[in-house]
């Protein structure tokens, strides 16, 4: 069995990176041919007609590639395959704030703090949340590409897990991985203030204070 990363990378605003990856084991037939399973599969994600995640994100959002990379006993990189993606938002509607991200928990079968993972998407559009959350219909939507997007990436022959870098206080040794099982999404936004951090602000000068 090898492990793998794979990792869906885009910008905001032509400008500011973001991206979110998984971990994956298995026995692919090479790299590349579960780089280009990664890739095609992150393509039909945001790009399902209906359902796909682009219909949800404004022309500020786009994807630009994936890559997918071999990792050794510490889960580091060693060699890497870097595939292009030219996707952008289609929805009309203005952006919500950049570190403003949907939320997939992927979950094992351990009912711990350590025994689930998560991803942040980016940004969606305004029209995609009332009364504060993201609408039903928009979760329904992400659960269909969600579903068929796993089951791409598994068909290529690996499978989801998470790991623990330090000795956890049951005992488990580092690096030890637990295989992922189901996903869901949250209908309340969460905030990934990172991926505006290097954004300097244009401050517009005040009134004296008397």
């Amino acid at each position: 069995m090898t492990d793998f990363s794979g990792r869906v990378n885009g910008l905001l605003g032509a400008v500011l990176p973001w991206s979110f990856g998984f971990w994956m084991t298995g026995a692919p037939a090479s790299e590349g041919a579960l780089a280009t399973a990664f890739n095609n599969a992150t393509s039909s994600l945001f790009t399902t007609a209906v359902n796909g995640l682009e219909n949800f994100m404004s022309a500020d959002v786009t994807v630009t590639g994936t890559v997918v990379s071999t990792l050794n006993a510490t889960l580091h990189q060693t060699t890497q395959t870097i595939n292009t993606l030219s996707i952008t938002g289609t929805d009309a509607n203005a952006s919500l704030p950049w570190s403003t991200a949907e939320v997939v928990t992927l979950r094992s079968n351990l009912a711990t703090k350590y025994g689930h993972g998560r991803i942040f998407l980016p940004p969606f559009a305004e029209d995609q949340i009332a009364a504060h959350v993201i609408k039903a219909a928009t979760l329904t939507s992400m659960k269909t590409v969600f579903d068929a997007f796993f089951t791409s990436v598994t068909g290529a022959g690996v499978s989801f897990f998470i790991y623990n870098k330090k000795t956890l206080k049951n005992g488990q040794a580092p690096y030890t991985k637990t295989l992922l099982q189901a996903f869901d999404l949250s209908n309340k936004p969460a905030q990934q203030r990172r991926r505006v951090s290097k954004l300097v602000p244009t401050r517009t000068t005040g009134g004296v204070i008397p």
